[in-house]
């Protein structure tokens, strides 16, 4: 058609406009301003096809011009100058319908007319359409871009197997008053006999770029880069055994549906109306760039068809691109299914190769710069990237480096730098630290960072970007490595930093919140895994998992279970493996209705727990410690991950459990071995065989099977409403009904061995229905415990056996101690038991000094005494209770223990004084025995008293210089009092009877090792020092003030010297003669 020239000045108004050389055209009429315009044309666009139209079908007319929309209605029909009109075959139109055209006969059919009008002599009938009995409504879908949409909205189905006709009127005029073409074609249609039903919906625009937040609509319908945009939806269905053929079908009641329309991120893009429109409004949020998804669903609303599909939703996106940029790099050329920018997916626009697989990422940056509208100054736009794929040859067989995917571009020459990015497959799903710390190539230190809303590391100018990749239903990671060049212009750190503000992945993946689920089922696979190491972890230094009943302080509401919204997740199990757990990404209950607690989901008045489904926590079981079960609910169960948890363990403890030599002796020579290869001969003959993971003994690795230690998991239906707490399974930690314990639980009982109290140690059985027992009975005490218990005499612990103490048996006390009736050399300074003298057996402990036996008892001096401490004024006849010491006069100490009187009823302490010579040394007062030395009344004569003759001197002991000595001894007489004789003389030997004794010398005396001697000086004494001269110690002996071998202690010359506690050291210590034992007073 050649180019139509504007013409004006003619009249009347849509008359056809005259040609210059004559005539008139019939395509061009005169407009209400005068001018001439090209008449519109109407181009009907549904239905599609001719034949088998839907009943419902969607019936839409197009007019190549904007159109007066007042025209479509008729003012002398009263109804509409677009007219619906029904084939009524040769019969005249029915009631209240009137005939709008009949179609002619023509060709073959013509001459069967003329034949018939021959043999009948009337005229055949042709074809009637009748107008006004299709009801419908006609709406304006919009006028846009200079053209006007109309559609015809039917009450109700067309009938089957009917011929319609659309017929435009003359009436329908554009905007100028010009009417429609006079050579309008007619379209007509047939019907088929059902109602159709949608197959799919659609939305148009199936996308669009939003690159301005002005908005542009102009009064003409001319929308040029607006704001907002008008998306509409249609519904479907599709011809059978054609698939290119989709007829558009519009809602009925016979057949109805609801559109409703969303917006995947309404901080992009907004929408309105939104709810039951088959028209909405789409309009992008200013300044906020981003990839979003205007989404419609019909959902159906009534179906009086065969096959109710009443409720079925059809659903249908148009890819919206908010990036509010004039010189986007790539162009602004929007793809329908990615939108805008550089693609790695498949049926990208980029003529990216597939490779090993599409990694379905995008980048995009803006170029503006400088001038508004003036691409001159703009950002440089980097040359199309070169790809690696990194297989060999044509297969899809990876090279070995390790690299998915690799891409590099550079810039225009004028620009240097060059920017490259690599995909390395995660196939073992990695924290990013860890995959990072595993490449050997990688030694650096990089920082946490984020790209976009990705995790990410940062090292200089190279981010690691942990991302997931949907491909079919398998889930894969993948660490993304985006890198530029040292030395970057300003030009690119701008490029760079639009790059991975605007780095998107999943591109392939419509649904946002599917991306949002997987990243999350992503943090879960992970969380699960690091859970898992430490329970293994747990499980090879314990030999078990947790049973969470380790620290009776603390506990969790249900026995052998915790998840991560309980106080018990981190408090009991975590703390147990020593790690602080993680928690799920939204841990949270799905309401918790009473009587459960709202927080916790717990009902304490029974004591049960409930999941309701739809819950998102980590879970944790254990059935007795030997099987534990690791839950979690991902949210994308319809995928599968490519390595599954399960393929991520590492092989259990319990799995590699044999048994093993842990002690044994070469057949051939005795020498230690563990194995066969230790020994010279090849033969570790066993002593101890153990199971690895318990240390059981064990005779083969029959000894050591488990039947479960495995980590389990759960990733779908963990929270599914069931109650817990009520259940009779064995090993969920509670005891039900016919269960006597619960799996691995433990108890002991009272039992008796070699006549000690012992426990017997009992096990669940695997069952839960009895206890069993786990060895023998185990005493819980023995000889050398230090506890004295059972048939025990005694028990000294770890010195049973030495002097002093208990005997290695604990019957009794051993062969040597204090009190045994024999002095010990090297480990007693004196025995008092030894020491008794006189032929007692022993002494009255209200009179040391009086012996005693059973045919002489104490009477008033108190009960015989045999062994302990014995006081007596001369050192080799005393002794202190430990024998390590003596109790006499000039020991230092005075010794104020009561003693009887021959008052009766009254007591006297055996010492006055100390440090003398003699202390109460004295003489008898009268009678027979007057002048004789004594120590007290009763070694004097009946009712004679020992008269103190010497005055307590001064500190120390008096050693004196004896000449003319003369030696005495001491007897005893038929009283069994004491007396001296001079044993000098020879009339004095023996003497004839005792009374004739008389001696009034009177000295001091000295030690003497030989005890049944004293020595008597005559009256010329010379008397030494107070103090005895010291004598020099063995170097190597007891007594030398060092700790030598075999020695416990050694104070030197202060061994055996008895400490004195004091008011604020209630307890003191000193070093037995002997130097082997550290002796407590309090």
């Amino acid at each position: 058609m050649a180019d139509f020239i504007l013409q004006c000045g003619f009249s009347p108004t849509d008359a056809d406009c005259p040609l210059p050389n004559g005539g008139v055209n019939p395509n061009v009429g005169i407009g209400s301003n005068s001018c001439c315009y090209e008449r519109p044309r109407a181009v009907k666009t549904q239905p599609m096809v001719n034949m088998n139209v839907c009943p419902n079908t969607a019936i839409t007319v197009d007019f190549t011009q904007a159109m007066a929309t007042s025209t479509f209605t008729s003012s002398t029909l009263g109804a509409y100058n677009i007219i619906l009109a029904e084939d009524n075959g040769t019969s005249p139109c029915p009631e209240k319908t009137y005939q709008v055209a009949q179609e002619p006969v023509k060709g073959f059919w013509k001459k069967v007319s003329n034949w018939f009008n021959v043999l009948s002599g009337r005229p055949v009938q042709a074809q009637t359409y009748c107008a006004g009995g299709v009801k419908y409504k006609i709406a304006v879908s919009g006028t846009v871009n200079g053209s006007t949409k109309v559609s015809l909205l039917l009450e109700k189905p067309l009938a089957g197997e009917k011929t319609y006709k659309i017929i435009i009127t003359k009436d329908v005029k554009n905007l100028y008053g010009v009417s429609v073409a006079k050579n309008q074609p007619e379209f007509s249609f047939t019907t088929k006999k059902e109602l159709c039903k949608i197959d799919n919906v659609k939305v148009e625009p199936a996308a669009w770029l939003f690159n301005t937040i002005k908005d542009d609509l102009e009064a003409d319908g001319v929308e040029t880069g607006d704001k907002d945009k008008i998306f509409s939806a249609h519904a479907y269905y599709k011809t059978p055994g054609v698939d290119s053929v989709n007829q558009e079908i519009q809602s009925l009641d016979q057949y109805k549906w609801q559109y409703n329309w969303t917006s995947s991120d309404q901080s992009i893009v907004t929408i309105n109306p939104a709810v039951g429109v088959e028209i909405t409004t789409a309009v992008a949020v200013p300044a906020k760039n981003g990839l979003a998804d205007i989404g419609v669903n019909a959902k159906i609303l009534a179906d009086q068809g065969t096959s109710n599909t009443k409720d079925k939703v059809f659903s249908a996106t148009s890819t919206v691109q908010v990036f509010i940029c004039e010189n986007p790099w790539p162009s602004t050329i929007m793809d329908i299914k990615y939108g805008l920018g550089y693609v790695d997916a498949d049926g990208n626009g980029n003529v990216v190769p597939a490779g090993q697989g599409w990694t379905n990422f995008k980048l995009m940056y803006c170029r503006d710069a400088g001038k508004p509208n003036d691409p001159t100054d703009d950002l440089p736009a980097l040359n199309t990237p070169t790809v690696l794929t990194h297989q060999i040859g044509a297969s899809l067989v990876a090279d070995g480096t390790g690299i998915f995917k690799e891409f590099f571009a550079s810039f225009a020459p004028a620009n240097k730098n060059s920017i490259g990015l690599r995909v390395y497959s995660n196939a073992d799903h990695l924290p990013l630290m860890e995959w990072y710390n595993k490449n050997q190539k990688l030694t650096g230190a990089p920082a946490p960072a984020t790209v976009g809303p990705y995790k990410a590391l940062q090292e200089g100018r190279t981010y690691y970007i942990d991302g997931v990749n949907l491909s079919g239903n398998t889930l894969y990671s993948n660490i993304y490595v985006f890198s530029f060049s040292d030395n970057p212009t300003a030009e690119t750190l701008n490029i760079v930093n639009q790059l991975l503000s605007n780095f998107t992945f999943n591109v392939n993946v419509d649904d946002k919140e599917i991306v949002a689920k997987m990243y999350r089922d992503y943090t879960r696979l992970q969380d699960l895994k690091l859970i898992a190491d430490e329970l293994w972890d747990y499980y090879g230094k314990k030999g078990e998992y947790p049973k969470l009943t380790e620290n009776p302080q603390l506990g969790t509401y249900l026995p052998a279970y915790t998840n991560s919204k309980w106080k018990s997740w981190q408090g009991v199990l975590g703390n147990l493996v020593g790690y602080t757990l993680p928690i799920d990404p939204l841990n949270g209950f799905n309401g918790c209705a009473d009587p459960f607690d709202s927080e916790t989901c717990w009902n304490a008045v029974n004591s049960t727990f409930v999941c309701p489904a739809g819950s998102q926590v980590y879970q944790y079981e254990t059935i007795g410690g030997t099987e534990a079960n690791l839950k979690a609910d991902f949210e994308l169960t319809q995928y599968v991950w490519n390595k599954k948890l399960v393929d991520l363990k590492p092989v259990p403890p319990c799995e590699s459990n044999n048994c093993q030599i842990t002690s044994g002796k070469c057949a051939n020579n005795d020498d230690a071995c563990l194995k066969d290869s230790d020994c010279s001969f090849g033969v570790c003959a066993a002593t101890v065989k153990r199971c690895v993971a318990d240390n059981k003994i064990c005779a083969s690795d029959n000894d050591c099977a488990i039947s479960s230690c495995d980590l389990n998991y759960q990733i779908s239906d963990n929270c599914n409403n069931v109650v817990e707490g009520t259940s009779n399974k064995c090993g969920d930690g509670i005891v039900g009904i016919g269960e006597v314990c619960e799996i691995n639980a433990q108890q002991y009982l009272d039992c008796s061995i070699a006549g000690y109290p012992g426990k017997q140690s009992q096990k669940c059985e695997m069952d839960c229905s009895n206890w069993e027992n786990i060895g023998a009975c185990v005493p819980q005490g023995q000889c050398g415990d230090g506890v004295k218990q059972a048939v025990e005499a005694c028990d000294d612990g770890k010195n049973n056996g030495k002097y002093g103490y208990c005997k290695t048996d604990c019957l009794g006390t051993s062969a040597e101690f204090c009190g045994d009736g024999k002095f010990t050399a090297g480990k007693e300074a004196c025995d008092a038991s030894y020491t008794t003298k006189w032929g007692y057996a022993g002494w009255c402990s209200l009179n040391n000094n009086v012996g005693c036996n059973q045919s002489n008892p104490c009477g008033s001096n108190g009960i015989c005494l045999s062994s302990g401490e014995k006081y007596n004024a001369q050192k080799d006849l005393s002794c202190s209770w430990d024998c390590q010491n003596w109790d006499y006069c000039g020991d230092g100490v005075v010794n104020q223990t009561k003693k009887a009187s021959w008052v009766a009823g009254q007591e006297v302490p055996y010492e006055q004084c100390e440090k003398s010579a003699s202390c109460q040394v004295g003489t008898c007062s009268a009678g027979p025995q007057k002048g004789l030395y004594c120590e007290e009344d009763n070694d004097c004569w009946k009712d004679v008293f020992c008269q103190p003759t010497l005055t307590c001197l001064k500190s120390g002991k008096k050693y004196c210089e004896v000449t003319g000595e003369k030696k005495y001894i001491k007897f005893i007489n038929s009283a069994k009092n004491p007396y001296f004789q001079d044993a000098t003389t020879t009339a004095n030997v023996a003497p004839i009877n005792e009374l004739s004794y008389t001696d009034n010398n009177k000295s001091c005396y000295w030690e003497n090792e030989d005890v049944d001697l004293q020595y008597f000086a005559t009256f010329d004494v010379t008397c030494l020092p107070t103090e005895k001269p010291p004598v020099a110690p063995s170097p190597s002996s007891c007594g030398n003030g060092k700790i030598e071998a075999g020695e416990v202690c050694d104070d030197g010359k202060n061994n055996g010297v008895v400490c004195a506690p004091i008011t604020n050291a209630p307890t003191c210590t000193y070093c037995a003669f002997g130097c082997q034992q550290v002796i407590t007073k309090t």
